[in-house]
């Protein structure tokens, strides 16, 4: 059983590791300089981590939950294709503006096969909710049928919208793409 000590001190790993990467990216920092910004040493590091992508992993683990809450805050009034395109623009501000974003879309896919698998595995949740959507869009005939809509990536969602038999189509490009020119 961890101590209330270990517990803190694991909680600012996760803390310091955001703040890190958020400045210097995911790359450059190494575990000694994560553990010196917790006020650990670099050995001690590996009693809460197994490596700096085992911390990252966390990281994801402990931010997604929070991020999907974030992103479906205010959706659940509307109707399938706005729900759907109000999550791909704060997706693109989530890649654009958040730190984490940027890492998990630049340099989640250069990491091992196992770490990836394990951030995929922590956007299960988020990504089942966009399927969720997807799928009732599919039923109220707003979108069309696709036969690549997985719950492992949500990148097949811009196409759905595309696709969409809804009026407001237009509006919803004109969004997508001034989110993604703020990038």
């Amino acid at each position: 059983m961890e101590t209330a000590r270990k517990i803190r001190t694991r909680s600012r790993l996760v803390e310091v590791a955001r703040e890190v990467f958020g400045t210097q990216g995911y790359s450059d920092p190494t575990h000694a300089d994560l553990a010196a910004a917790a006020g650990i040493g670099r050995t001690t590091f590996y009693e809460y981590f197994d490596s700096k992508e085992d911390l990252l992993v966390h990281l994801v683990e402990v931010a997604v939950p929070e991020l999907t809450e974030e992103l479906f805050a205010g959706l659940q009034d509307l109707g399938p294709y706005d729900q759907l395109s109000n999550l791909v623009v704060r997706m693109i501000e989530f890649v654009g503006i958040d730190p984490l974003g940027l890492i998990l879309h630049t340099e989640v896919n250069r990491l091992p096969d196992d770490v990836q698998r394990r951030v995929a595995d922590s956007h299960s949740p988020l990504s089942r909710r966009f399927v969720e959507i997807y799928e009732r869009g599919v039923d109220e005939e707003v979108f069309v049928p696709m036969d690549s809509v997985s719950t492992p990536t949500t990148a097949w969602a811009p196409r759905a919208i595309a696709s969409s038999t809804s009026p407001s189509v237009p509006i919803a490009r004109a969004r997508v793409r001034v989110a993604a020119s703020c990038l």
